[in-house]
């Protein structure tokens, strides 16, 4: 089997070491993954150093059992924002893929192109879409973390009161959750007037 991990090795070792362990030409791998030949060889080669999501998301999908470590190399080499959240979307949508979003959510926060209350702020606006309350659990958490790191304020405050609003309807951990929701007394001043209004209420 192919020992692919991230460590010092490209998209281009990963798909040339998937395409010797399969046997694969360049035509079967097209067919395979619906990526162009052309495409292919010049990713493959390291002339395209860094391709288009979906073309490396076309592989991933063709290979399950590597998905993780192919989208985990790329989020490495991956910089434009637009392009991490669709890396971020798709890993939300699927199940067996759910230990890569706090990876990619981590990415988009540490990313150069972006101000650190700007990043927190777009992730904090996508994780309030996020359908499965333990993955939005698990992104509010980060940002609580991230921004304590980094001194913004406004996104403890904000993260700590989505973090408590998930996990009081844990009935196990009632202590617990008490705790957690006592902690926010000391950041209501960052709060709004709405989220004041929740959590008081």
């Amino acid at each position: 089997m192919v020992d692919i991990k991230c460590e010092n090795k490209t998209i281009s070792d990963i798909i040339f070491q998937l395409r010797k362990e399969k046997n694969l030409t360049y035509a079967n791998l097209e067919e395979f993954t619906g990526v162009s030949l052309p495409t292919i060889h010049k990713i493959e080669s390291g002339v395209t150093k860094r391709p288009e999501f979906k073309t490396v998301k076309a592989i991933a999908t063709a290979f399950p059992d590597f998905y993780k470590e192919i989208m985990e190399c790329y989020i490495t080499i991956e910089n434009r924002i637009d392009t991490l959240y669709e890396v971020l979307q798709d890993v939300v949508s699927y199940e067996e893929h759910i230990s890569l979003v706090p990876k990619v959510a981590l990415r988009l926060l540490e990313n150069p192109n972006c101000e650190t209350e700007e990043s927190l702020k777009r992730l904090y606006d996508f994780t309030e879409r996020v359908d499965d309350p333990s993955l939005r659990l698990e992104i509010y958490k980060l940002i609580v973390r991230y921004s304590r790191q980094h001194g913004t304020t406004t996104f403890v405050a904000k993260g700590l009161l989505q973090k408590y609003l998930i996990e009081r309807s844990d009935l196990k951990r009632l202590e617990q959750t008490f705790q957690s929701g006592l902690e926010i007394i000391h950041y209501t001043d960052f709060l709004s007037d709405e989220e004041k209004v929740t959590y008081f209420f």
